[in-house]
């Protein structure tokens, strides 16, 4: 059918995860984040997802959902092939701090739409009613994924070719879609970047087409 089954937040333990497995399952996003944790004597979600070659991982490697011991733990259980980079990034991202409905209007006093309250303070989004401190408190994140490329790089100290294939070549793949896209190569479309080894961003090119360009670089460290 060309859909892919995904496992995302859920307390599933060990077993049934791997029931899915069996049924169909082959990808795990934001791998860690709102799932049933890696115990030794209950090895949950992340345990299942660590040692089952049949799954693709993604990462939301942001520098706030996830530390960089665990995503090396991740990469080296799951190999550079079984690995993908994902922003999680939401509505907020590139508006001022304050306090946002799951939309990104601005809430004066009152709710949005949603019914839900976040707040974006220093590069963080937050569910308003939780402590800063509080397991479940962040939602989603407000940074481009190339900020992914660039802690995984220099955080957890992948070479910068290896990170940019994470968010590149392996999701193309995952999508069922690398023939075109993913990679430079004859006869794939010219969607690329241009960056230095800070991952600062200098041009992008979207189907051969400059759509984005700039003589000093933007920044990796400026939100989406």
């Amino acid at each position: 059918t060309g859909v892919i089954a995904c496992f995302a937040h859920g307390n599933a333990d060990y077993d049934l995860f791997m029931r899915a497995v069996e049924a169909g399952l082959t990808h795990v996003t934001h791998t860690y984040n709102v799932m049933s944790g890696m115990h030794h004597r209950r090895p949950g979600v992340v345990g299942a997802a660590l040692t089952c070659d049949a799954v693709m991982c993604e990462l939301t490697a942001d520098g706030f959902h996830v530390h960089p011991a665990a995503m090396d733990v991740l990469l080296r259980c799951k190999g550079l092939d079984r690995v993908c980079l994902v922003s999680d990034t939401q509505a907020a991202a590139g508006l001022p701090d304050g306090e946002y409905d799951w939309s990104g209007r601005i809430i004066d006093g009152e709710f949005g739409w949603t019914g839900v309250t976040l707040i974006k303070k220093d590069g963080v989004v937050r569910l308003a009613d939780q402590d800063e401190g509080q397991d479940g408190a962040l939602s989603s994140s407000v940074w481009p994924i190339i900020r992914g490329v660039y802690n995984v790089a220099h955080e957890v100290g992948l070479p910068l070719k290896d990170a940019v294939r994470l968010a590149s070549l392996n999701p193309a793949r995952a999508a069922g879609i690398d023939r075109r896209i993913g990679s430079l190569e004859a006869d794939k479309r010219a969607d690329l970047i241009v960056i230095d080894e800070e991952v600062n961003l200098y041009a992008t090119m979207v189907a051969g087409e400059v759509v984005f360009q700039s003589e000093e670089g933007r920044s990796v460290h400026v939100d989406a």
